[in-house]
């Protein structure tokens, strides 16, 4: 027992003589002692927090690195409020700065860091920095043509001033623009240019921090602009397009003597802009040009390349005339290339001479309200666009066009929206109360021609299937006018010339003796053949190049290629088109009748390319090419005359170098020939012209359709029913898009009707018809070309005395002696002009054009 106290009394004599040995294991201990201690981190190697700023999101410290960072083992951030230090964070050696995060918009903060060494002792700095928490701008907004409203998040009594600044470029001079207390919500800037795109700022300045708060927050927002924006004064400018020519490329495009921009064999797309209302003459103005999608920038200035799919400016500095603005690109790329055009103005400062382009809208919705989009035709095709159809056609219609909805106009009569774009396409779904075009067309530049085979592409078409050219010609009666069948070889095309037309036929099969099968366009329908597309695709074309047996163009030799309309109907001409498919955008499609008023109209508005001062001019415009022909011709619009001719042989007709006079003939006729026609080719008769012929050349319509008049076929149908004595419209057969003789006359959907009972009858020429001059009729529909002859109609329609002062019109109609009850095929003439005289099936005389929806 008294061992046992002796030992105890040991034991806690020993344990008392290690106390302190083993503070290493109590924390107190430890800072009691490391508080006596020297930090091995000196002033010099850690200078303490660098600096303070808002970031809006907190405030961001910094400080410098310790200068040996083998020493530093962590760094330690306090807040500090008085003589109380609160560690709000310990950071890893590697790191210098801190975002504060938990702070309170409007407080004033202060911070100090401390490094610790490898032994856990904090450096003995003291320095302390101090920032003010603020959030900053909310929102920047026009105010008007002069002014932005800068609006903040919330307001802070600390700090003396609010400093609003303003920069006019990227990389420019941060200006002082305004003042602020820290009581208010928001300030106007004022006196600022117009139409000028500014990078705005906003600091807290307080004075007992001697600083701004230094947030980084920058907004861009322009002034109102003159031309897409309405403010307290006026509206907006904008006025969209007058008219727009865009071609594909052409290269055995004719050229014109005089004028050879009118007819390019290039890419090409021509605008013609009103000018801003307000901006009086010598106000100039910007094209600038973006593939559709991207974003479009009007303070570009590198030039347009067909590579350029980036903002790029197309015109510099234009000036209008007439009020127009004229602008062409020739830098585009192929189909499918599709740009968005827009036109700016330009505004200039006063006090230093700056000029700049107005800023265009940047949220895509409403760019497309101020600025139009074209698709690059494909080619040897051009682009009927829908702002310009619009434009052209509210002008007919006698009604303003609105330029931020693609120049449509107000209208409530029939034929003012399409369903569809084409066959089996989705509803477009277009208001109702408008006339808008609805879509982007591309239409052929030329008509269909009869692809014939020459002897130099392979021909077989001489005796015995020998090499040869498929041509001929002579009168057409019957059977006369086919060739033989021991003449060429299956694919071969034949033309045959005759007085009136000509005929075009295709080298369908041949039997085991190898005798061929020709047939005509509406043989193949007749036939029902099952290869119909491949015949047809091979038997037409809208070039009018020369293409040798390997496909190549030779443009030394010109294709002859006849513009043929015998033995067609409205299912060889809807199966021709549809045979024709292009890569990017699908299957061709007959034209309506309804697009055709459109693409046929001439450049008749004052300002736009190439225009005529009437409609009259336009017909009979007089063209000489002495030095082109061997004789003088003098043509209109399709026809002429010509004199000292003579009567040439095929070869002749062929012979290009010694008989020019012949290069673009297709045919003259002389009908009253006793004598068989055997001197048809003979001086003093009508003249009908190849496709691409340079006599036509200003035969063409606003939108570059060359040879746009005469009998078009279209795909429209009307049902007459002779019990009745009425012709109704209904959807097309041809293409389920088409509904626009579906509609009556007061909007729905029972078919427009024609009463025949009050046509004019012509026995003689197999037709009943209402023309210009009959006391039947009251009105006319512009949109889709149909006269009224009842007493009942639209405001919308115009009175006789009206549209026959500008355009003349006819209707040919089935004789009431007529007892078939069929759907029949409604062709197009001269604008204004309808003929239904045949069905669907009936051979008939008409050209066929096809358009390719740009969709």
């Amino acid at each position: 027992m008294r061992k046992s106290i002796i030992t105890q009394i040991i034991l806690i004599i020993y344990l008392f003589s290690l106390t302190g040995c083993f503070d290493f294991l109590n924390p107190a201990n430890k800072k009691s002692t490391s508080a006596n201690k020297a930090s091995s981190i000196t002033d010099a190697q850690f200078t303490g927090v660098a600096s303070a700023i808002n970031k809006v999101a907190g405030i961001m410290l910094t400080w410098p690195a310790v200068s040996d960072a083998s020493l530093v083992k962590a760094y330690k951030v306090y807040r500090v409020s008085g003589a109380t230090k609160t560690l709000i964070a310990s950071l890893a050696p590697s790191l210098n700065s801190y975002m504060d995060g938990t702070v309170d918009p409007g407080a004033i903060y202060t911070y100090t860091v401390n490094a610790v060494d490898q032994d856990d002792i904090e450096d003995g700095n003291t320095k302390t920095i101090s920032a003010l928490a603020w959030a900053g701008i909310d929102t920047v907004a026009a105010d008007s043509r002069s002014s932005l409203v800068v609006t903040f998040k919330s307001t802070t009594a600390v700090a003396d001033e609010i400093r609003v600044y303003g920069q006019l470029t990227i990389g420019g001079t941060k200006t002082l623009l305004a003042t602020a207390t820290g009581s208010d919500d928001s300030v106007t800037l004022a006196g600022l240019r117009t139409g000028f795109t500014y990078i705005i700022s906003a600091q807290a300045y307080v004075a007992s921090l001697g600083k701004e708060d230094g947030n980084d927050l920058t907004f861009n927002a322009n002034t109102y602009t003159v031309g897409y924006d309405t403010d307290g004064s006026s509206s907006s400018q904008w006025a969209n397009v007058m008219a727009v020519r865009a071609f594909g490329e052409a290269p055995a495009a004719p050229v014109h003597p005089d004028t050879p921009a009118k007819s390019p064999n290039a890419r090409v797309v021509e605008l013609a802009f009103n000018a801003f209302s307000s901006a009086g003459s010598s106000a100039k103005y910007v094209v600038t040009r973006v593939i559709d999608g991207f974003t479009m920038d009007s303070s570009v200035t590198t030039a347009c390349s067909d590579t350029t799919f980036t903002s790029c400016r197309v015109c510099d500095q234009v000036t209008a005339v007439s009020d127009v603005v004229n602008c062409t690109d020739s830098a585009v790329a192929a189909s499918p290339a599709r740009y968005r055009y827009s036109l700016s103005i330009m505004q200039t400062d006063s006090a230093t001479g700056d000029t700049w382009p107005e800023p265009l809208p940047t949220d895509k919705d409403v760019l497309a309200q101020f600025s139009i989009l074209v698709p690059i035709p494909p080619k040897n095709m051009v682009l009927v666009q829908r702002d310009a159809a619009n434009y052209e056609m509210c002008l007919q219609l006698n009604k303003a066009s609105d330029p931020q909805n693609h120049n449509r106009c107000l209208y409530s009569g029939i034929g003012g929206q399409p369903y569809s774009t084409g066959n089996n396409k989705p509803a477009l779904n277009l208001p109702t109360g408008y006339y808008d075009f609805g879509y982007n067309l591309f239409v052929d530049r030329w008509e269909l021609a009869c692809n014939w085979t020459m002897a130099s592409q392979g021909g077989m078409c001489g005796a015995n299937h020998t090499s040869g050219d498929c041509i001929g010609y002579g009168n057409y009666t019957g059977s006369v006018g086919a060739p033989a069948a021991t003449q060429g070889k299956v694919g071969d095309v034949f033309l045959w010339l005759y007085p009136g037309g000509a005929s075009c036929r295709v080298a369908a099969s041949a039997d085991s003796s190898g005798n061929i099968t020709w047939l005509r366009p509406a043989d193949i329908v007749d036939g029902a053949y099952s290869n119909a597309a491949s015949l047809y695709k091979t038997m037409w074309t809208n070039d009018p190049a020369y293409v040798d047996s390997t496909g190549n163009y030779n443009l030394n030799i010109p294709g002859k290629r006849a513009k043929t309309n015998a033995y067609v109907n409205q299912y060889s001409s809807a199966g021709s088109c549809a045979s024709q498919v292009d890569t990017n955008y699908g299957t061709k499609r007959l034209s309506r009748k309804r697009e055709y008023i459109v693409y046929s109209a001439p450049a008749l508005l004052s300002g736009e390319p190439y225009t005529y001062s009437t409609y009259t001019n336009f017909m009979n415009k007089v063209y000489k090419v002495n030095t082109y022909h061997n004789a003088s011709y003098t043509y209109g619009c399709e026809y002429g005359s010509n004199s000292d001719v003579g009567a040439p042989t095929i070869s002749q007709l062929l012979d290009y170098t010694n008989y020019p006079a012949y290069k673009e003939m297709l045919m003259l006729t002389n009908a009253t020939d006793s004598t068989g026609y055997t001197n048809y080719f003979g001086a003093n008769n009508s003249a009908q012209f190849m496709i691409g012929s340079v006599a036509t050349i200003d035969c063409q319509s606003r939108y570059g359709v060359q040879d746009m008049m005469r009998t078009k076929a279209t795909s429209d149908i009307m049902y007459f029913d002779k019990a009745t004595g009425k012709m109704t419209g209904m959807m097309s057969p041809f293409d389920n898009g088409n509904r626009d003789f579906l509609q009556d006359i007061n909007g729905g959907t029972t078919g427009f009707v024609m009463d025949t009972s009050m046509f004019l009858q012509d026995t003689t020429n197999g037709y009943g018809y209402v023309g210009s001059g009959s006391t039947f009729l009251t009105a006319f529909i512009p949109t889709l070309g149909w006269p009224l002859t009842t007493t009942t109609y639209s405001a919308d329609y115009w009175p006789k005395a009206l549209w026959t002062q500008i355009y003349s019109s006819s209707i040919q109609t089935p004789l009431l002696t007529n007892t078939s009850l069929a759907m029949k095929s409604v062709r197009a003439g001269a604008r204004w002009g309808t003929f239904v005289s045949g069905t669907m099936v009936d051979t008939y005389t008409a050209e066929t054009r096809c358009v390719l929806p740009a969709e």
